[in-house]
């Protein structure tokens, strides 16, 4: 269920659901209380006072709210508004000073101590207890950080104090360095930088908006930072199993680039490249594809299926920074690349994320959805529909037997031939009023799902 939250003068709203899922943070730089609000009917079921202005506040993996302060960062119980605990050191902390960690009851919070020098605390977002600093690691300025939860592990780029670029494993519970490594990267990480959001905040960089590591069950994980291509490292000593350097001086395709993942599937490493693919042997690290397929576009999803592999392209951030590409679905052998359709579907205006049912592959595009066979590529139309607000669906979802579409701003279930069963609009709110004083409105959406 969709949970709008919105701001409005002179106090903030919240609309809380029954459960929540993480949102990215909303900022207003000016002293306000927030207040929860009963989905229906209207009436504050409770209301917070921050004792100094408000910098920002976000909803935790834990389903609590956090709120930063002039005064010091809290957390709050989302159904009571009740302080769950405080932490008056760290005062005035920026949103782009937070990084919450999936899959963990923990968080990162990074503050600066200089000119080039930071320092992180791992914290605890149950009880606000710090873990551990930075300072356990040995360096003088991070970087960046690569989350292994699997290995309840932390992959930590920085620079130790005497200034050299190094990568640490550490342990995600109590910061112990498994092991410091010099020379993993010989080509500059790619890193994304956080612009400033309000009074108190820096731009700093981080590693995420990358692929995410690949955890193997041989203690192994696979990463791809760099343009030396995907590396795979030894977990238990940080050595390199295995560089892809024949895809050494590519693009990295970062997920903030729109790329999809990279999967790992019966041995097999399948790598998204600017328009194309490549497989690896995941033991060894040799390239699979004597010849890398040419697509439409990035490939943005991924799927093993007995008729192939089905890729989703659409446009991905080139690197001179602009989107590229157009959208297509196809079918290719895992072991070739090769397309095993006559005529694949492409150079669509847009295109749904497509989900698997049987031997038909489901997706939306053109106001339209339709049913693929797998086997041969052939489509039959599954029903018309009207998005409004001049929207196009993004994701399709398979829903007894029902298709979910959903976009920022829509959502619509409808019946194979089109029948729909239901369809809300939330239009999104202009720039008037009290959004123009601030510049700080928004409605964000929260999918308990």
């Amino acid at each position: 269920m969709p949970v709008p939250m919105f701001f409005a003068a002179p106090e903030l709203l919240l609309s809380l659901a029954l459960s929540f899922a993480p949102t990215p943070p909303t900022v207003r730089p000016t002293a306000a209380p927030i207040v929860a609000v009963a989905p229906a009917p209207p009436t504050a079921a409770w209301t917070f006072t921050a004792p100094k202005d408000l910098i920002f506040f976000q909803l935790s993996p834990l389903g609590t709210l956090l709120v930063s302060t002039e005064a010091g960062l809290q957390s709050l119980d989302p159904a009571t508004g009740a302080v769950q605990w405080t932490r008056d050191d760290i005062q005035k902390l920026p949103a782009t000073m937070l990084d919450l960690i999936p899959d963990t009851p923990y968080a990162l919070i990074t503050r600066n101590t200089g000119l080039m020098n930071s320092k992180s605390d791992l914290i605890d977002l149950a009880t606000g207890q710090t873990k551990w600093t930075s300072e356990t690691l040995g360096l003088a300025l991070i970087s960046g950080q690569v989350i292994v939860p699997e290995a309840k592990m932390l992959l930590v780029t920085g620079s130790d104090k005497k200034g050299k670029v190094v990568l640490v494993g550490a342990d995600l519970e109590t910061g112990a360095v498994r092991w410091t490594q010099e020379k993993v990267f010989d080509k500059p990480l790619r890193l994304f930088v956080r612009p400033q959001t309000g009074r108190f905040s820096l731009p700093r960089t981080t590693l995420q908006g990358n692929q995410p590591a690949l955890v193997g069950a041989d203690g192994t994980a696979i990463v791809y930072l760099s343009e030396d291509g995907p590396i795979k490292l030894n977990l238990a000593t940080g050595a390199t199993v295995w560089t892809g350097s024949v895809l050494k001086g590519k693009p990295v395709p970062a997920s903030a680039d729109g790329y999809g993942r990279m999967r790992l599937i019966d041995g097999t490493l399948y790598v998204p490249t600017q328009k194309s693919l490549q497989a690896f042997d995941a033991a060894t690290g040799a390239p699979r594809f004597a010849k890398m397929p040419g697509l439409k576009s990035g490939i943005v999803q991924m799927a093993m299926t007995p008729a192939g592999l089905v890729v989703r392209g659409g446009p991905t951030v080139d690197s001179k920074g602009k989107p590229s590409g157009s959208a297509f679905i196809d079918v290719l052998d895992p072991a070739t690349g090769v397309s095993k359709w006559r005529k694949p579907f492409k150079d669509l205006n847009d295109a749904t994320s497509f989900a698997i049912q049987g031997d038909q592959i489901f997706f939306a595009t053109d106001d339209e959805v339709f049913a693929i066979d797998l086997a041969s590529g052939t489509s039959t139309s599954q029903g018309k529909f009207k998005f409004k607000g001049n929207e196009q669906p993004s994701s399709l979802t398979l829903m007894d037997g029902d298709f979910l579409l959903t976009s920022s701003q829509n959502v619509m279930r409808m019946a194979p031939g089109g029948a729909v069963k239901f369809h809300t609009y939330k239009p999104a709110p202009g720039a008037s009023g009290f959004a123009k004083i601030t510049s700080t409105i928004a409605v964000l959406t929260v999918n308990a799902m």
